[in-house]
């Protein structure tokens, strides 16, 4: 499975971002994931496995070193044929860094005994977004659409 882009909606002059996230069936593996091969993404997982996606992105461009706050990531599941799934009470937050260009790495795991995906056909969205320190919602938004996961049961 190809990883999912992130599209990115350009507000901000001289800031950019660029990025993927893969879904992977299995528990994380050990940092770095510098040996992690995107490609090797999974789209089928046995309901009742661990399962993770990997978030990997760049911010570009001089205002990185003036922007203070956090990323905020969140998967969004949607189900074929019967609408949208509850994945995530909270979205992951990820501290800015202060230097151009930024690289951030986060995996965000799907442990089988906290997360209970339904049999089904999903399609699945990865949302960027940042706040401020104070929480403020900021004019930088980033999404990445991925392509149709299938989550199976087996007999006992």
């Amino acid at each position: 499975m190809e990883p999912m882009t992130f599209k990115y909606e350009e507000m901000l002059p001289n800031f950019r971002i660029k990025g993927d996230a893969t879904l992977f069936e299995g528990p994380v593996p050990a940092p770095p994931f510098d040996t992690v091969d995107p490609t090797n993404g999974k789209g089928i997982v046995r309901v009742g496995q661990d399962w993770w996606v990997l978030v990997r992105w760049t911010s570009t461009g001089w205002l990185n070193h003036a922007i203070c706050g956090d990323w905020y990531l969140r998967v969004l599941f949607e189900q074929q044929g019967k609408g949208e799934f509850e994945l995530m009470k909270e979205p992951v937050k990820v501290p800015f860094k202060h230097t151009d260009p930024s690289n951030y790495v986060k995996d965000i795991p799907f442990p089988a005994t906290s997360t209970s995906v339904p049999p089904g056909l999903y399609k699945v969205t990865v949302a960027l977004t940042a706040k401020t320190e104070d929480g403020i919602p900021m004019p930088i938004a980033a999404f990445a659409e991925g392509p149709v996961v299938q989550f199976y049961e087996v007999g006992p």
